[in-house]
């Protein structure tokens, strides 16, 4: 008897579940047919498009219609669903499309060709476009990217990587856009220089090359005296003479230069940062020679000259980083940069003077025996040249702590300065981390403001932190490598 009471209300249970899937099952197929019959799709020039359109007359339906929704779910969803948004309503459309052309990165050669191509025959598009980045590519690719630039309006940033190629041709004369951001990785020539003066709104400019028949600006010969001193070595060897440098004094016209009233970095040769001196700068990085900077003669005074040059943005320079400067240099470097720019907050990356590196040995002045004549002959010749390289040894390891101190008298002069950069690659041995530690807090005592210290070892960067809590300097390893001098 209970038996089959329990057997009758599962029974029951389960007609009652299957009656309300049913009936689920109704409803939903009503609203669908609904919504099929009220959305007519037409296909016009191999495009789809909604129809207008009897929408269903729900809140949610027509919040779809609100441009301010429409462009809230566009700008979160993913690039690769954008595509599909544009097959929607025409709302969508418009909003996706001008999420998917803002920002165009086109590294591989065959779609950067049919992009190029449809931004140029497409000005609907074109005007989407604020941002262009093209890898590498051929020829083909090029010239659909001269066609395209004359397209684009609104243009922002262009970045073009095509090292070693000669492509300034492929930069319009007059260009319709005004651009924020430049990169450049083919070589400057004049023809580039001729747009980059065009573009007045420009704020960030970074060139990797000269081109190798590029005369930069010529900086004009010193007089002879100067010449002189500069040939003898007479810049500032001494920490009385770095004191007050002036090792490079120029008594001639300037080169020409730059007139981008809102250019705030540059990264950049030697001869570009000249050009470029007299420029609003906040952030400066001179590259290592390339191309014609590195045929140029005497780049050690050129790199003197610059800094002063650069008290033209005393208001405004907070870093300054210079590549391929010479150890014997690096004194003269840090007191100039001091005296023209002492509101700099990051300077590097130098390399810093070492101390003594290894004692001498004696263990040469003992004769072996028994020796021949002819052995004893050359065993004296080497031991000749042993004691001159020692005697160059060690002048150089009382020079290079003359050095170091005279970094340090310049450091004094810093008021803002929060963060130093220095290259140990020459030492021997490498110091370790407390070797470092001493070193770091060597150069804090003359700069009290510093709070980063970066040591380069090779391509290692360590970097120092000073913790105003404990008063400790803490180190650790930064995996990516990259130099701090837009950090600040």
């Amino acid at each position: 008897m209970m038996r089959s009471v329990v057997q009758s209300s599962q029974r029951a249970l389960f007609l009652l579940v299957v009656s309300i899937l049913f009936v689920i099952s109704l409803t939903y197929s009503f609203v669908a047919s609904h919504a099929i019959n009220n959305c007519r799709y037409c296909v016009r020039d191999g495009s789809l498009l909604l129809s207008p359109f009897r929408m269903v007359s729900s809140p949610a339906a027509l919040a779809l219609n609100d441009p301010v929704v429409v462009s809230f779910i566009t700008s979160h969803a993913r690039v690769s669903d954008l595509p599909s948004l544009c097959l929607t309503t025409k709302s969508f459309y418009s909003s996706a499309t001008q999420r998917l052309y803002h920002s165009l990165v086109l590294t591989n050669p065959s779609t950067a060709l049919l992009a190029c191509e449809t931004l140029a025959r497409t000005p609907g598009l074109a005007t989407h476009v604020r941002g262009l980045v093209l890898g590498p590519g051929p020829p083909r690719v090029w010239q659909a990217l001269q066609r395209a630039l004359e397209a684009l309006p609104r243009l922002e940033a262009l970045a073009i990587d095509a090292r070693g190629m000669r492509l300034s041709w492929v930069l319009p004369l007059a260009p319709s856009f005004h651009l924020r951001d430049l990169r450049l990785c083919f070589p400057w020539d004049a023809q580039v220089a001729a747009f980059v003066r065009t573009q007045m709104t420009l704020r960030a400019l970074w060139v990797l090359e000269l081109a190798e028949d590029f005369s930069p600006p010529v900086l004009a010969p010193t007089s002879a005296r100067s010449r002189g001193a500069t040939d003898a070595g007479e810049v500032a060897h001494t920490t009385a003479e770095v004191a007050d440098p002036d090792p490079v004094s120029v008594s001639v016209p300037e080169p020409e230069t730059m007139d981008l009233p809102l250019l705030a970095t540059v990264e950049c040769p030697l001869s570009l940062a000249h050009e470029l001196a007299r420029s609003p700068l906040t952030h400066l990085q001179v590259l290592g020679d390339s191309g014609a900077d590195a045929r140029a003669t005497g780049r050690d005074a050129h790199l003197l000259r610059l800094i002063p040059r650069l008290a033209c943005a005393h208001e405004t320079l907070r870093s300054l980083s210079l590549y391929d400067v010479p150890e014997a240099r690096t004194a003269d470097v840090v007191a100039l940069a001091a005296q023209h720019c002492p509101q700099l907050r990051y300077l590097g990356v130098l390399p810093l003077p070492a101390g003594p590196v290894r004692p001498l040995s004696l263990r040469s002045a003992l004769v072996p025996h028994p020796l021949s004549l002819s052995a004893c002959l050359e065993y004296l010749l080497t031991s000749f040249c042993s004691f001159f390289r020692s005697v160059a040894h060690y002048c150089a390891v009382v020079w290079r702590p003359l050095q170091r101190i005279a970094v340090h008298e310049a450091l004094t002069r810093f008021g803002a300065l929060v963060m130093l950069e220095f290259e140990l690659s020459t030492w021997m041995p490498l110091p370790t981390g407390a070797l470092q530690r001493i070193l770091v807090t060597e150069l804090h005592t003359f700069c009290p403001s510093l709070r980063t210290v970066s040591l380069w070892l090779s391509s290692r960067r360590f970097v120092w932190r000073h913790n105003t809590d404990t008063d400790v300097w803490e180190g650790q390893v930064d995996q990516r490598g990259l130099s701090g001098w837009k950090s600040v």
